[in-house]
């Protein structure tokens, strides 16, 4: 049968078969403006309507814009995604008054409780969030760990807060990027992956849970706080990368009958396949990096911490730096084989094996300087040097004499971007060496 369409819907179809290909923008700022409605900035939705224009009036490639303003006790929750190729977009501009601030009434004096910034549906994917500025809440970004679905193809970028509990807060994801996310002043965890979470990649995202301020870490900081963090789940969470990302001042109150806790990178025993590159862990007061599954850590920087990295498992670090604190590396589990890596300024010895530390550690390439002791260990932990220098070092800490300073080791200025101006100790053939600068690409 031959079905003949009337002449004018013939010249609609095509029309709307185009429009609907092509993403749309939505305006909101806080009190709207003109019409109303959307279309533009002097017709900008008020931030009343910010949930309805998420949910309702944006479809799959379409952005939600907001702008610059103050957006007190804004609340979000996100029930509707895109598509695979077509992200829903919930995007901060700067319109005059810098990105979007959204500020809700948690308090450091009550810090259990108050509101969540934004909420993540099960189910729902293909989000992406950037340009936000939130402050003052208990949750930042959040999805349940308890709901059915799963959150796919979810991106974080330069959505930043200060003064929280939690920050990101996150279960069930799959492929998830956080980008240029940036979290002070918080009171228990700035990224914390509960449950669920699969194939992740942190890219330049920073953790200071004090800024340095010591009021902060003894009023404010709870007993466990941690800069990111990956907990136990089953199934098992897996496939973690993280990319040139700080975690610093980690720092609870030393307590009475207390463990003196507070640690920048956290991950659990039953996580699959984690990395990190190029981060720094500073002023944390237990451990830098706290990693109990089997991982490798490349090019790595651990300043100030009460000991730089913690391992549990078996691991591998290439090109590693550890200084200014009191314990480097400390390790009680399978074997842990470290390259070209640096170990100045402990007060303690640059490597320990403690009562499980089965597999020992062993050292190549190395470079060891003026620390407490090159090493410190059980029975069933031996620590292994193989073409390793040492310089201005006991063997350990009951030698009678520590031994005079390498004449090949040298110290220059460390490099711009770490938050320390002490000298950074090289040799022309062993140690630490500075990497280049990363290209900005996230590696999938």
């Amino acid at each position: 049968m031959l079905v003949r369409f009337p002449s004018r819907l013939l010249f609609v179809l095509p029309w709307c078969l185009a429009t609907a290909a092509v993403a749309a923008d939505l305006h909101v700022t806080p009190d709207g403006a003109g019409r109303k409605d959307g279309a533009g900035w002097a017709n900008a939705l008020p931030a009343e309507r910010l949930t309805e224009a998420v949910n309702e009036l944006a479809g799959p490639g379409d952005r939600v814009l907001l702008g610059s303003g103050r957006y007190a006790g804004a609340s979000l929750a996100i029930q509707t995604g895109g598509e695979r190729g077509r992200a829903k977009e919930l995007r901060g501009v700067d319109t005059g008054g810098g990105l979007p601030e959204w500020v809700g009434a948690w308090s450091a004096a009550n810090v259990k409780k108050g509101p969540t910034a934004i909420s993540i549906q099960p189910g729902v994917s293909d989000v992406t969030l950037a340009g936000l500025r939130l402050r003052n809440y208990q949750f930042g970004v959040r999805s349940p760990t308890d709901g059915e679905g799963t959150i796919e193809r979810l991106t974080l970028e330069d959505v930043d807060a200060a003064r929280m509990r939690h920050h990101v807060y996150l279960s069930h994801c799959r492929d998830l990027k956080l980008i240029d996310c940036d979290v002070s002043r918080y009171s228990k965890h700035a990224f914390r992956f509960e449950a669920g979470c699969r194939a992740v990649r942190i890219l330049r995202c920073t953790a200071d849970c004090s800024e340095g301020d010591e009021t902060w870490e003894n009023e404010t900081a709870e007993l466990i706080p941690f800069g990111f963090t990956v907990n136990n789940s089953n199934p098992p969470q897996g496939d973690f990368r993280f990319e040139d990302c700080l975690a610093a001042n980690n720092r609870m109150q030393v307590r009475p009958g207390k463990y003196p806790n507070g640690d920048g990178f956290v991950v659990e025993g039953t996580v699959e396949g984690v990395s990190f590159v190029r981060c720094i862990a500073v002023r944390n007061r237990d451990g830098g990096y706290d990693l109990k599954p089997p991982v490798t850590l490349t090019d790595c920087v651990a300043l100030e911490n009460g000991r730089g990295i913690r391992l549990w498992s078996t691991a591998t670090l290439e090109n590693c730096f550890v200084a200014d604190g009191k314990t480097g590396l400390w390790s009680n589990g399978e074997a842990v084989t470290v390259r070209g890596s640096a170990f100045a300024r402990l007060d303690g010895p640059a490597v320990m094996t403690d009562d499980k530390a089965t597999g020992g550690v062993t050292l190549t390439g190395s470079l060891i300087v003026a620390c407490g002791a090159v090493g410190k260990k059980t029975s069933k932990g031996p620590i292994t040097l193989t073409d390793t220098v040492v310089s201005a070092t006991k063997p350990n800490s009951d030698s009678p004499k520590t031994p005079p300073t390498d004449p090949a080791v040298t110290f220059v200025d460390p490099p711009a971007a770490w938050p320390t101006d002490k000298p950074l100790p090289t040799h022309p053939t062993h140690g630490y060496r500075p990497p280049e600068p990363p290209s900005g690409e996230i590696v999938r």
